[in-house]
């Protein structure tokens, strides 16, 4: 993890005082910073807050106000989309544009709950509005299944998917939101792609690199 290193080295620190802020050996902390080994979850969490960052950005993944503006950039384009072509006379539409464009001019970093709540009023998926080549309605192309009954349960998964995120702790939304948009810049071409695996150890991500 270049970054965990670069930290360290930053403030002076000492790799075996760093180990022992976490409550590891330094054996294992030397491997975290080689890349050799991966920490779990709840190591991952002590060291973001030691060294106040968040999880993604010990990662590599973009910082959450970075997410924030690209998706914040992508809801206006949905919400124009939705002013020039969009039904706005019904009040709960308004009502419901207002809230988004809202969150669209915000000042501040959106929660995950936010980035929910505006993706599913403009009816865009999180994914594609994470992309920078964003263009609204951009799936509309996209034949569905003449199954209606196989459409129907899809609908159903995808909204269990949804109530199973909104339960999650904050910490693990943002770093589903970071998995997420890892994937978006890995189908880019942008990144490595990056596999997150369970064992009885506790979370384990496993880096497979694309050969160039």
């Amino acid at each position: 993890m270049e970054r965990l290193k670069a930290l360290r080295t930053q403030r002076g620190l000492l790799q075996k005082e760093v180990a022992e802020k976490i409550g590891v050996d330094r054996t294992t902390y030397v491997k975290y910073e080689k890349g050799s080994s991966d920490p779990n979850f709840e190591i991952l969490q002590r060291l973001a807050d030691y060294f106040n960052v968040t999880v993604d950005y010990l990662l590599g993944y973009k910082g959450r106000s970075e997410m924030s503006d690209l998706f914040k950039h992508s809801l206006r384009k949905a919400l124009e989309r939705i002013d020039n072509y969009g039904d706005l006379t019904e009040p709960e539409a308004k009502a419901d544009y207002t809230e988004a464009m809202g969150y669209a001019e915000s000042q501040y970093v959106l929660t995950i709950d936010e980035i929910f709540r505006a993706s599913d009023i403009v009816g865009e998926s999180i994914d594609d509005m994470l992309s920078e080549d964003f263009k609204p309605g951009m799936r509309e192309g996209i034949k569905e299944s003449p199954d209606e009954e196989k459409t129907a349960s899809e609908d159903l998964m995808n909204e269990q998917i949804m109530t199973f995120v909104r339960k999650l702790p904050e910490e693990q939304k943002i770093l589903l939101l970071s998995l997420l948009q890892t994937t978006v810049e890995r189908n880019q071409g942008m990144l490595p792609s990056v596999q997150m695996s369970t064992s009885g150890e506790g979370t384990k991500f496993e880096r497979q690199y694309r050969t160039w």
